[in-house]
């Protein structure tokens, strides 16, 4: 039985979903960690307390591996340095670390449906493309 983190990164903030167990069967774990914010963006102590927070997160809960929605890096709809930043944070920690594209989530569930909707599944709305991350991780 796996535990995976899904991870959506949008401005300062990474949006985080749980998950333990299968695509079968899963629950929600750690479900008060939606979100980490970093707050001040050119400060190297809240960038290394961003790190150290996250790390620790995916250290306690006794996460496997984790992904992380890939963003646009060219175009108008290009994400914004920062999140960027917050990746490269996410991936510096001790644990293997995938990037999936939106379209390849969609087709996992496509392929491999939960057997409710991700909007009812999702904590919250927000959540949905970090839930999406996590269920594409889970194992069949």
């Amino acid at each position: 039985m796996s535990t995976v983190c899904g991870i959506e990164l949008s401005g300062s903030e990474a949006h985080i979903v749980t998950l333990r167990g299968s695509k079968l069967n899963h629950t929600i774990v750690a479900p008060d960690m939606k979100k980490l914010v970093l707050s001040a963006t050119e400060s190297q102590a809240d960038i290394r307390s961003f790190r150290a927070t996250f790390c620790s997160f995916l250290s306690e809960t006794k996460i496997d591996r984790a992904g992380i929605v890939k963003r646009t890096s060219k175009g108008s709809f290009a994400a914004g340095g920062l999140s960027f930043k917050l990746e490269a944070l996410i991936q510096s920690c001790d644990i293997t670390v995938v990037l999936a594209h939106p379209r390849t989530l969609e087709k996992t569930i496509l392929a491999k449906p939960p057997a409710r909707s991700i909007d009812e599944l999702a904590p919250h709305k927000y959540l949905a493309n970090a839930y999406k991350m996590a269920y594409h991780l889970l194992d069949d």
